[in-house]
């Protein structure tokens, strides 16, 4: 993957632009970073639009409680493989990767992935925290999602390097969950769902945005609730009719279903409860409110994990009709919950206009929204 400046267009023209012009320099415009790897906006101050993107990772993972924990650098040598792979198939959806090089300093190894800078600036993240989703999005990442789904030839050991991390961190979960399962004082609804029960990619993107949806409702913005809830109707309808109209049989259809399911409730108790990722960029009017989302996320997650994976909320004869109806009852049924807690004050209290999103006030981006899902398939999680 190193490939030679000299044999990209780009950075000869990058090169050309800046030696042709003292006035002209490189210059690095950080958009997100610190929790695995920094990205950054690279681009010529007298020349815009020679731009590209550039993703510097490290060893080791900031969000990984553990910080010895080594974090495999072939993890982003795989990401350039698998986007210049899916870049040939659905070269609208992803930008072409130009390199991947390795670089040392101080003794600290690192890989700096580089690619072209997407003409879709806008951040889709951003929707969502200001609650107007633009539902034209979502059979558009339906098809990009099922295209990735059935692709074939792809080993299935690809990324196995990141396995080890992530699964440290799974045991470090369980102890979690352990020691709150023998505690007679859990601390909030989370803990306390865990002791009275004993406690993959579509899962994922809708993760965040439902997330934002309870904000949205916490602060008692229904026409937000009800935008993204019709975008993850609507994605979830669009790409089950791709992967039926791909050959998948119904009954394949309700397992991948349940596994979308599932996915959605690791990322809300893995990332969002346990690791508290993301809660930085919630449209909350309050730390108590912040916190507040957290404890909903992990409940949530709780009950969605066991929809995949215990006859609880289905059973394995269950349509992906029948798995959906439970995912949005119980979507609902948090909606209302929320509705329910908003005390008279807060309802009382004149409705204050929707935030702009604070990412794009700060001109940051999420970066590794998919900390966990590269490391486990969906059986792995199984037990």
């Amino acid at each position: 993957t190193e490939e030679s400046p000299s044999t990209i267009p780009i950075f000869r023209e990058i090169y050309q632009a800046i030696e042709s012009n003292d006035d002209s320099e490189l210059k690095a415009d950080v958009l997100t970073g610190g929790v695995t790897n920094y990205s950054y906006k690279l681009y010529v101050t007298n020349c815009p639009e020679l731009c590209l993107f550039a993703k510097l990772s490290f060893a080791y993972a900031a969000w990984n409680p553990d910080r010895s924990a080594h974090f495999d650098l072939q993890r982003t040598s795989n990401e350039y493989e698998i986007m210049k792979t899916f870049s040939k198939i659905k070269p609208e959806c992803v930008v072409a990767p130009l390199a991947c090089y390795d670089i040392e300093q101080d003794g600290q190894k690192m890989k700096l992935l580089v690619t072209e800078y997407s003409k879709a600036d806008e951040q889709f993240a951003n929707q969502h925290i200001e609650g107007s989703v633009d539902i034209r999005l979502a059979p558009k990442l339906a098809d990009m999602l099922a295209a990735i789904h059935n692709m074939q030839g792809i080993d299935p050991t690809f990324n196995d390097q990141c396995k080890l991390n992530v699964a440290g961190l799974n045991e470090q979960i369980l102890e979690y969950v352990k020691e709150t399962c023998s505690s007679t004082t859990p601390k909030d609804r989370t803990e306390r769902y865990m002791v009275e029960t004993g406690g993959l990619d579509v899962g994922v993107c809708l993760s965040y945005p439902i997330m934002c949806m309870m904000v949205h409702a916490r602060n008692g913005y229904t026409d937000a609730v009800l935008s993204i809830k019709t975008y993850a109707a609507t994605l979830l309808d669009c790409y089950e009719q791709r992967m039926l109209e791909a050959g998948k049989t119904s009954e394949e259809m309700s397992d991948i279903m349940r596994h979308v399911v599932g996915w959605c409730g690791c990322f809300f108790f893995q990332v969002f409860y346990y690791l508290r990722v993301f809660l930085d960029t919630l449209p909350v009017n309050s730390e108590d409110d912040r916190e507040f989302i957290r404890d909903t996320m992990g409940a949530l997650g709780l009950k969605m994990i066991r929809v995949c994976y215990d006859n609880n909320f289905c059973t394995e004869r269950s349509s992906s009709v029948e798995v959906r109806r439970v995912f949005m009852s119980l979507l609902e049924e948090e909606v209302s919950r929320i509705a329910q807690s908003r005390s008279p004050g807060m309802r009382k209290t004149a409705m204050q206009p929707r935030r702009l999103s604070s990412l794009r006030a700060s001109n940051r981006r999420v970066s590794d929204a998919c900390i966990s899902s590269m490391a486990f398939s969906s059986r792995e999680f199984e037990c």
